[in-house]
């Protein structure tokens, strides 16, 4: 004898409770990717339109010293740093070379950290890059920006002297270390060098395609629940047949 048990409507209802429920999450994380995509957007648009906007003079408090700001600092004279700091592992174009960093005096009692240009690595790493200054004969301007790390992480890699006056490093801190501002020559104050300027990356393409995941995600579940609910009802063996 066969006892043949259709799924009561009580389990029905429960499997589309539990259904709406998972179809509610994954469209509420795709709108939150969407949410954080218009939010990294509005930043963005925001940096990029700072840094557009017209050098302003460097505040003698460094701590008003906003990134991403154009800032207009008054000439280097004389200009003749005691060291010259390379920070290895900086990729420009696919090629590796060095960010060249010097210590300046921004006003009597502080100082500030400055990148005058990037410079191709030589071919062998024991040799130190050419170094001939170019110092501005009148203000020139900079770019303030986030303390750049290197390509590779060497927390404990060695400092090396390159050269009398040249040393190679591998964290800008070594230099100086945070807060003090660090400020990029928007045109470069050394030969042959390039401004290595920071690009404004916020993923905003990365959150759109992860809201996109989850939008067919739902779609696809919604579309599989459908076809499991068209199936015959559950039947099951009585063992006492």
């Amino acid at each position: 004898m066969r006892n043949d048990r259709a799924t009561t409507p009580r389990a029905r209802w429960t499997a589309h409770v539990l259904a709406l429920a998972v179809l509610f999450v994954l469209c509420r994380l795709g709108l939150w990717q969407l949410d954080r995509a218009a939010y990294k957007a509005g930043i963005e648009a925001e940096l990029r339109v700072a840094q557009a906007a017209p050098a302003s003079p460097l505040p003698a408090d460094p701590s008003a010293i906003r990134p991403w700001r154009r800032y207009r600092l008054n000439a280097l004279a004389p200009f003749a740093p005691e060291t010259f700091y390379l920070l290895d592992n900086r990729v420009l174009n696919g090629r590796a070379g060095y960010d060249v960093l010097v210590d300046v005096p921004s006003s009597r009692d502080t100082e500030i950290l400055l990148n005058i240009g990037w410079l191709p690595a030589p071919a062998r790493r024991s040799d130190a890059p050419t170094l001939t200054l170019q110092p501005p004969a009148g203000a020139f301007e900079v770019l303030a920006a986030p303390r750049p790390s290197t390509g590779i992480d060497f927390e404990t890699g060695p400092d090396d002297a390159l050269a009398p006056g040249i040393m190679r490093i591998q964290s800008a801190d070594k230099v100086l270390p945070s807060p003090v501002p660090y400020l990029i020559a928007i045109e470069p104050l050394l030969a042959g060098a390039s401004a290595h300027l920071p690009e404004i990356r916020f993923t905003e393409a990365k959150h759109r395609a992860y809201a996109t995941q989850w939008f067919v995600m739902a779609i696809v579940f919604v579309v599989l629940y459908a076809r499991l609910m068209r199936l015959p009802p559950f039947k099951r063996e009585n063992p006492n047949a």
